[in-house]
This record gives structure tokens, sequence and C-alpha cells, in this order.
């Protein structure tokens, strides 16, 4: 539920929206102790702010929320690594591909610098057939590796790396976040983020679990929300960044991560 408090990505918002967009109703219990019923009706003014801010407010006890019969039995996906000088036609081709925010709701993609390489997975909801309209950009730019797979949606997150037992998501090591939204990705500003990512992992290999993530998700349902009807602000971003520097404790380093 906390995901949905604040804002709440996912790889099917192109379709539905954010997780905030489809509550209904909630049960909270406000900081004097009182349980309420919290919705469009009953309190509008709270309702407003619990969607998109909803932390500061109150615990969320209960719920009702929208849910969607699946439309597909599978998902296509496709990972592809490349080498650091491959990055400015690389973002260049994600520019063309996302269009400002405009993409199919079926496609969608993540990338990450992952010192030394570049990491980046296209989605589609659908068939390799219908997806493979978008790849040819990526394959002529020459990856050094590339896999891919149709699968169900629920073993997407196992697929490439980010389910609850992969690196990323395992207790007992220091994490500090750093996230920003953007309209278009700037490709000189990529060069510099990427040069100051390597050089730092490079000169603290403490660090070289940290990444930085871009998230391209499609938007055309969240788009469709008119943004003054909830507290989240970020409606307008077309993509997601977020540095996670990553180090085992160790508060020498905490000065370094934070910088």
């Amino acid at each position: 539920m906390g995901l949905g408090l604040g804002d709440g990505y996912g790889r099917y918002m192109g379709f539905y929206g954010l997780v905030t967009d489809n509550l209904l109703s909630m049960n909270v219990v406000l900081a004097n102790g009182s349980a309420i019923t919290v919705s469009g009706t009953s309190t509008p003014d709270l309702w407003w702010g619990m969607r998109g801010a909803g932390h500061n407010f109150g615990i969320v006890t209960n719920l009702n929320t929208k849910i969607y019969k699946r439309t597909v039995d599978e998902w296509f996906y496709i990972t592809y690594i490349f080498r650091q000088d491959k990055l400015e036609p690389l973002f260049e081709a994600v520019n063309n591909m996302m269009k400002n925010g405009t993409q199919p709701k079926e496609l969608m993609n993540n990338a990450l610098y992952a010192w030394p390489v570049i990491v980046i997975t296209i989605y589609y909801v659908g068939t390799a057939e219908q997806a493979a309209q978008y790849l040819g950009p990526y394959d002529a730019i020459g990856p050094v590796s590339s896999v891919n797979d149709s699968i169900p949606y629920p073993k997407i997150a196992d697929a490439i790396g980010s389910e609850s037992s992969s690196a990323v998501c395992q207790s007992g090591l220091s994490r500090v976040m750093s996230p920003v939204g953007l309209l278009t990705y700037n490709i000189t500003a990529n060069r510099q983020a990427y040069d100051l990512f390597t050089r730092t992992t490079s000169e603290t290999p403490a660090l070289n679990s940290s990444i930085l993530l871009f998230e391209g998700y499609s938007l055309r349902g969240m788009k469709t929300v008119d943004p003054d009807s909830t507290a989240f602000p970020h409606r307008s971003d077309n993509i997601l960044v977020a540095l996670e520097t990553s180090f085992a404790p160790d508060s020498s380093l905490d000065a370094t991560a934070i910088s």
C-alpha cells in the first residue's frame, strides 16, 4: 500500500494509471486516534491529499481499489548489454521510441548503468512479433549480447533480476537513493552522468554495487488523469531516474555516497 499513497509507478500504468489513481476508498487512522473512511464523497480534501502525499496524514488499515482482468497471457522482453561507447546512439534510440512520453501503452523500457556496462530491457505487452517493430534501432547499434523470452507477467521481475531475492533488494547494505524526473534524455548530461558514475565507482571499489536506473514506463493511463485531482505532483514527468548508491555499512563512506 505504501507506494500507492505516494504514486505507484509500474509496468501497467500505461493501461490503468498509477496505483493511487485506482484507489476507491480507504480506512485511515488519524493522528488523534480516530478511524475514518476516506473517499471522494466523504472527505474530498483528505482524499485528494491521501493520493500522492498520504504518508503524511494517517495510517491506512484497509482499502478498496479497482481490479482488472488479465488482457494477455504473456509479455515479451529483451535485455541488451552495451559497452559505454554506445551510450549516445542508445539514448537517442530511447528518446525516439518514447516520443516525449507518448509511446504505445504496451511499450516500456528500463535501463541502468552498472559498472562498466549499460543494460537496457525493452518490454512489450504482447508477442515477440508485435514487439519486433521497435527493436531494429537497438540491434543496429551493436549490443555485446542480448537475451529475450515471452513469459507470464508475474515472472518478469525474476527474469530481469529485480525480484525480492535479487542483489538490489537484499538487506544488509547501506543505500542512498536519489530520484529525479525528466521529460526526455539530454544525451550530453547522460554521458556526464555515466563518466561521473564510473569514475566514482572505480576510485571507490566499495561502491561497485551501486546502479543508476532509468525507467521509461508507458504513461498513457497516467496522463489521462486530471493532474489537479490528486496530490501527486509529478504527472508531467516522462522518465524516472534513480541513483542507488550501495555499500557495506561503513561510516567512512557516507559522505562519498551522499556527494
